[in-house]
């Protein structure tokens, strides 16, 4: 009887990725935050002090891009390992932010939060869409799917350099 999948690893892969992937997300997420909580009282200092300076629009659409172009080129050379590293570390980022975040401002912190990591938690939903499309390694169109991603980011970080972060400067 003839196999319509072949044995291996690519094959692996493709029918664990999904669980691969979500484990490096949750990991990293309360790694992010265990780091962040064990951290002390000069961390929710700095934490405060991060929120009257102006944000870069080269900064902002680098850190919003880069994401995706990681993604992307993961995906294009066929490592899944770069992937999940590049998941275990957003993962870790966002709850390292989140939990300083929620240290420094406490009750306040939703609102905050969502101004201060306004860019990041916009894209946040592509980018896991992006992962779990391609993230199997499967030859599918990759380019399509990265120019609207890509799109989108920047329209993210334009709208955060012109609208919430001078709407979060008069907040705080």
């Amino acid at each position: 009887m003839h196999k319509n999948i072949p044995d291996g690893l690519p094959n692996l892969w493709q029918r664990s990725c999904k669980a691969v992937l979500f484990t490096a997300w949750i990991i990293g997420l309360i790694l992010g935050i265990w780091v962040a909580a064990g951290a002390g009282n000069s961390f929710s200092l700095m934490m405060r002090g991060a929120d009257p300076f102006a944000v870069s629009i080269p900064g902002l659409l680098l850190v919003t891009v880069l994401p995706f172009l990681i993604t992307a080129s993961a995906v294009f050379l066929s490592q899944p390992w770069l992937l999940v590293l590049l998941i275990f570390a957003k993962a870790f980022s966002v709850g390292y932010c989140a939990w300083g975040i929620m240290d420094a401002y406490g009750m306040a912190s939703w609102l905050v939060g969502a101004l201060l990591m306004f860019s990041d938690l916009g894209t946040l939903p592509l980018l896991m869409w992006l992962w779990l499309r391609h993230g199997d390694m499967a030859p599918k169109p990759l380019l399509g799917d990265l120019a609207v991603c890509l799109i989108v980011a920047a329209a993210m970080g334009i709208l955060d350099v012109m609208v919430v972060s001078p709407f979060a400067a008069t907040l705080l």
